[in-house]
């Protein structure tokens, strides 16, 4: 796992913004979900981005406006986001349904108008679906208020077998990695990892061959 202080967004227009989603779609522009805090993210931007001392960020280009606005992805081409936290928000849409949280305060996660997958014992509110063949989302772990008790969690698609992998929040999923954020007490660090570090061994693959990657989701 690497992880990478951000470097503040500047606009020329909205000033020095804090970012909350980071969403990569090449293998340097992203999109990102950005504000004055994190209670007041009016801005999608898609952005240039470079990995260094930190994670660098220029050219913004601002693609929506709104009060409260989460990714979402590209799917086909088409811009997947949601504006306000009362009702559906952090949506994804993927071949097997359309995934988005919902019930917040106490979120839960739905496909489809379904309830996906709901609290268990000792987790307050799970939901930000990203989906390839698997279920990659987080759960807030009630002995600590958000952001501190965010953790990224494995399902399989039909919401069963979840794993915990580590402290984290806001998975995405581009090419072979995985990114998430961790909150670092004043803003989110962005972190990277092999997403094949994070699933179980094929059975089918024997110990030490080589055989085809398990799919890496699904951006448009």
């Amino acid at each position: 796992m690497e992880r990478f202080k951000v470097s503040p967004l500047t606009t020329p227009n909205y000033g020095r913004l804090l970012i909350e989603d980071f969403v990569p779609y090449s293998p340097d522009r992203a999109l990102v979900s950005a504000g004055t805090s994190y209670r007041d993210l009016r801005y999608i931007a898609d952005v240039h981005f470079e990995f260094g001392a930190t994670l660098d960020l220029s050219d913004p280009i601002i693609l929506r406006r709104g009060e409260y606005l989460r990714l979402g992805h590209y799917y086909l081409g088409e811009l997947i986001s949601s504006d306000g936290w009362k009702g559906p928000h952090q949506p994804f849409r993927h071949a097997t349904g359309f995934y988005y949280t919902d019930d917040a305060p106490h979120a839960r996660l739905y496909r489809g108008g379904e309830l996906l997958i709901d609290h268990w014992p000792g987790v307050a509110e799970v939901g930000n679906a990203w989906v390839d063949d698997f279920i990659w989302f987080e759960a807030r772990h009630e002995d600590l208020p958000a952001p501190w008790g965010w953790n990224l969690y494995r399902a399989d698609l039909d919401g069963t077998n979840i794993t915990h992998l580590f402290q984290g929040a806001n998975p995405c999923i581009s090419g072979a990695t995985l990114y998430y954020g961790i909150w670092n007490g004043e803003s989110f660090d962005i972190a990277r990892t092999d997403r094949r570090d994070c699933i179980p061994p094929d059975p089918h693959i024997p110990t030490g061959g080589v055989g085809p990657d398990r799919g890496l989701g699904e951006t448009g």
